[in-house]
């Protein structure tokens, strides 16, 4: 009966770290079904969602976590989760907002509150500071479901009160399936 496992990495950025994780999972005969890489910072993470045939000994997933800790730097986890957890969903719509303005405390709190007021689902979230020092500025990127049609009135018009008051740019879009 297949397993599904959800892996997580982190260590120092440097070339290298996503070939050995994923060779170390080859190596375990997982397939790859979800992922998620990116570099914060100087830090360099993952998270995996990978199946196999049939759930892998403890004492080898044990070895691979130790190979990866002491070889590579890499602080490692993984747990088991069930099919339906592994599961991925796409709904009919998923949406892009877009943040851009100056760097301030409370940009991905305020916007994610008001999003979540309106039950859109974020899916996928990211930040970027531009620049550093007095005129830093901010972007912020959240995918997502809305919860029907009728809540894209209400959110793009509390996106764009919330867009007046933190003297931001802020947008939504449709992201369509067939586009990709």
């Amino acid at each position: 009966m297949t397993q599904h496992y959800l892996m997580w990495a982190s260590g120092e950025d440097r070339p290298g770290i996503v070939s050995t994780v994923t060779k170390a999972l080859f190596d375990l005969r997982t397939n790859l079904e979800d992922s998620s890489m990116m570099r914060l910072g100087s830090e360099f993470a993952l998270f995996l969602i990978m199946a196999s045939p049939a759930r892998i000994p403890a004492d080898r997933l044990e070895a691979t976590l130790r190979s990866l800790r002491t070889k590579r730097g890499l602080a490692v986890g993984i747990k088991e989760i069930s099919a339906r957890q592994a599961e991925f969903r796409a709904s009919r719509q998923t949406w892009i907002v877009s943040v851009h303005g100056h760097d301030r405390p409370g940009i991905v709190f305020r916007v994610t509150e008001a999003l979540s007021r309106r039950k859109f689902n974020i899916t996928d979230l990211s930040t970027h500071r531009t620049t550093s020092g007095r005129a830093a500025g901010y972007i912020l990127f959240i995918e997502g479901e809305l919860p029907s049609k009728a809540a894209l009135a209400l959110i793009r018009r509390d996106l764009a009160r919330l867009a007046s008051s933190m003297k931001t740019r802020i947008g939504i879009r449709p992201v369509n399936a067939e586009s990709l």
